[in-house]
């Protein structure tokens, strides 16, 4: 019998093994396939490695059925069985593009880090009030929150409580990014994603500046690791997002990571811009670098202060142009269509950009 307890990042995981691992000549299909990315996989085999994934025991062929069982389960997860080259006749759940909403900032003065958080939580209050109904996730950036010279974690109980009463008063079925920099922003640098039931997830900067190495700042042990007991993804619409803490946005394409759990776009809080620029070298060596990398859509957001303009930065970016290098290329060759709505508030001008996903 199949084990209900296996999810879609499951199955994801479960292809990366194959695909580094293969499949063993008796557990290859007969006739049916799981059809991802241009590749064809042995449903009943997936689920068996899935199930090893969650339960540490991998589940024999001779205790659930191929055919209908595997293939209604793994179709109702989201995703395509397919028959010789026939998608299979099994009803599933119409795949719904995601509303993604990233909020770039521009603040008077590079002073970002001294505004209170109770200041934030009444400007991303403000934002929440204006943001478009059908939003499915809301990009901020990065230290968003500070915990001054504490732990980051220090505020987590709060900004848990507070996150969720708005997102329950706005908007239900809303997801926010965002990041938390504590102790100084010297030492934690964090990305984490709230929606109605609290924190669901939570990256650690793992690409380092020069700075953050003089700083010695405390990274991610690597790209994909938990931290406090949260993967740094999540899945929304039977999606699957990455989340990146400003310079790891470089981090993907400098270390050429694999994209090892079929990742479906890259989320990047990004902390801002200011006198000394960097913003042209985000939007098309890291966000397009990324995107690249992984062949998936990254969106990101920033503060940027007054000499800087938000107008024509692209925060959310693709690649078409294979091996070229993103050097090459201009904002508008890379840049996602998006619908723009600026709101003005005391402390900051907020350009809203929204995109489907």
């Amino acid at each position: 019998m199949v084990n209900r307890q296996v999810n879609y990042q499951d199955i994801l995981k479960a292809l990366t093994f194959i695909d580094k691992n293969g499949v063993p000549p008796n557990r290859r299909s007969t006739k049916y396939n799981l059809f991802r990315n241009d590749k064809f996989y042995p449903p009943k085999y997936v689920l068996s490695i899935a199930t090893k994934i969650v339960t540490g025991r991998e589940l024999e062929p001779f205790q659930f059925s191929g055919g209908y069982e595997t293939n209604n389960f793994l179709t109702k997860l989201g995703f395509t069985i397919l028959e010789g080259s026939k998608s299979l006749n099994i009803p599933k759940p119409k795949s719904k593009s995601i509303y993604i909403c990233t909020a770039l900032i521009q603040i008077p003065l590079d002073n970002w880090d001294d505004v209170a958080n109770s200041d934030k939580f009444e400007l991303l209050s403000n934002i929440l009030s204006n943001l478009h109904k059908d939003t499915d996730i809301l990009i901020l950036p990065a230290g968003f929150l500070n915990s001054k010279n504490k732990r980051p974690e220090i505020i987590f109980d709060e900004t848990e409580k507070v996150l969720t009463k708005l997102i329950k008063k706005f908007n239900d079925n809303l997801f926010i990014c965002f990041g938390i920099d504590g102790r100084q922003k010297k030492t934690d640098q964090l990305a984490l994603t709230v929606n109605k039931s609290g924190i669901v997830a939570i990256a650690r900067k793992f690409h380092p500046t020069e700075q953050n190495k003089i700083d010695k700042i405390l990274l991610a042990d690597n790209p994909f690791t938990k931290e406090n007991n949260k993967q740094r993804d999540f899945i929304i619409k039977g999606k699957l997002a990455y989340l990146s803490v400003c310079y790891d946005i470089f981090g993907i394409s400098k270390r050429k990571l694999e994209n090892e759990n079929n990742y479906d776009f890259i989320i990047g809080v990004i902390h801002g811009f200011g006198k000394r620029g960097g913003d042209s070298d985000f939007a098309r060596k890291g966000l397009a670098g990324a995107s690249k990398q992984w062949k998936v859509h990254s969106y990101a957001s920033a503060v940027f202060s007054d000499n800087r303009n938000p107008i024509n930065w692209t925060a959310g970016v693709k690649w078409t142009y294979g091996n070229a290098s993103v050097k090459d290329f201009t904002y508008d060759q890379i840049r996602i269509d998006s619908d723009l709505k600026t709101l003005k508030t005391e402390i900051a001008t907020v350009f809203l950009r929204y995109y489907h996903e």
